[in-house]
């Protein structure tokens, strides 16, 4: 256990020294140039996660759709921010084969996520619980801060990397770009 909080720890103190919860210029990534036939961008790392509510998911579960994958904290308030617009986005788009796996990297979920869930009015997909190997294979740490999110393509290719809190006009055309391919 004490593991586990270091690890959520050493999380927190990178993000607001350096990565603020994406307080500075969002990134967006798009991608290597995948004109020709062959796809080359990175597979997106498969996993399986507990739900807050104690339910086993797996990524796999997923595929043939597009995802995001999300990291997110409730101590970080871009990632707050973002939710609504992904509950939106999942709302609109979740019946043509486009799902959120949103994986939180708070320290002690069951106490804060679901307080969180209940002033948001509740969200439309699952709220996963961050493994330090998930962490580990997304490279979170390496990251510029939290939110990270993944576009992930119907293949499983990492399509997009979003750091930082996007506004709906960065994150819809590539979703339907996606969504139409």
């Amino acid at each position: 256990m004490n593991k586990n909080r270091s690890l959520w720890m050493c999380l927190l103190i990178f993000a607001v020294f350096w990565g603020g919860c994406g307080d500075e210029e969002p990134l967006v990534d798009d991608g290597p140039d995948n004109s020709g036939e062959v796809d080359t961008r990175p597979l997106a790392p498969s996993f399986a996660l507990e739900t807050i509510d104690g339910a086993a998911v797996s990524s796999t579960e997923y595929d043939g759709q597009v995802l995001f994958v999300s990291f997110w904290a409730t101590w970080c308030p871009p990632c707050r921010e973002e939710m609504p617009l992904f509950r939106e986005l999942r709302g609109e788009y979740g019946d043509q084969g486009f799902e959120i796996l949103a994986i939180s990297l708070d320290g002690e979920p069951h106490d804060v996520v679901p307080g969180f869930l209940d002033e948001l009015g509740g969200v439309n997909f699952p709220i996963l619980l961050a493994t330090q190997e998930v962490v580990d294979d997304y490279e979170i740490a390496g990251t510029a801060g939290i939110p990270t999110t993944y576009l992930i393509s119907k293949n499983g290719r990492v399509a997009h990397t979003f750091i930082g809190e996007q506004p709906r006009d960065v994150f819809e055309p590539l979703l339907v770009k996606l969504l139409n391919e």
